[in-house]
């Protein structure tokens, strides 16, 4: 993994990443969710269906990213390039402004997908409210103007994604680090919530590589075509409207 993507990943950036645990605290709440075991079987049901849609659209996004800061050097060249004829100029400048409009677009109905295939409110909330705590951290790390296409509470997976692009890291590493944030956070979260020993769950996420493995391929290949994965999660929906529901409990976690 590139550095970028190392950061991203670090349980200390400063996103707002402890706030959430993944559907971890109502699951712990309802029983589901009890020991180590239990856990295992929670983390990679959430590996296989949330996990792949979201590194899926984090390795579609680094593309799309990466075509805009090629797109805008060409923009920054011309601008650069006095010496160079008008026309030449504005040709450049021209294309540059076509792909502005076309990567709107595309930002778009990228984030209308990840909509639809977040059915629970809860969730999608969640993810943007992760988007936007970690924006402005990102806008002071990798500054770049291709996050005012995301808009100002992008998914989460797609703003990843972005900064991997926007940092030249490959498709892969946008997906590999949100596949494993997608199991890391709820990790953390369930030595919080039950006490359980750091250890014997820290061994439980290195277990899980085989099937992150597995994510970030399915998730690389399909972010190069109109046909992103879409499994479904219901208990992951109920379970985060449920822990929105309870408003009245005590809580650890945001979502």
């Amino acid at each position: 993994m590139g550095l970028t993507s190392l950061v991203l990943a670090d349980a200390r950036f400063p996103g707002g990443g402890h706030v959430h645990s993944g559907g971890v605290e109502e699951a712990v709440a309802r029983g589901l969710v009890q020991d180590v075991e239990t856990l295992r079987g929670f983390l990679l049901g959430r590996l296989r269906t949330a996990g792949l849609v979201a590194a899926a659209f984090a390795a579609a996004a680094a593309r799309l990213a990466a075509r805009g800061v090629n797109a805008r050097g060409t923009d920054t060249d011309a601008r650069d390039a006095q010496a160079s004829p008008a026309g030449a100029w504005a040709a450049q400048a021209s294309v540059a402004g076509a792909w502005a409009a076309q990567a709107s677009r595309a930002w778009a109905a990228l984030d209308a997908e990840f909509d639809a295939r977040t059915p629970s409110q809860a969730q999608r909330e969640a993810s943007r409210a992760q988007g936007r705590g970690t924006l402005r951290a990102v806008r002071a790390a990798w500054p770049s103007p291709v996050y005012d296409e995301l808009g100002p509470r992008p998914h989460h997976a797609l703003l990843v994604g972005a900064v991997c692009g926007i940092a030249s890291e490959p498709p892969e590493e946008a997906a590999r680090c949100v596949a494993y944030l997608a199991v890391s956070g709820p990790a953390s979260a369930a030595v919080r919530l039950l006490g359980l020993d750091p250890f014997a769950v820290n061994a439980v996420l290195i277990h899980l590589d085989p099937a992150l493995a597995a994510v970030v391929e399915t998730a690389v290949h399909t972010a190069v075509t109109e046909d992103l994965p879409a499994p479904g999660a219901p208990v992951l929906d109920l379970l985060a409207q449920a822990h929105v529901a309870h408003r009245g409990r005590l809580r650890l976690f945001a979502s």
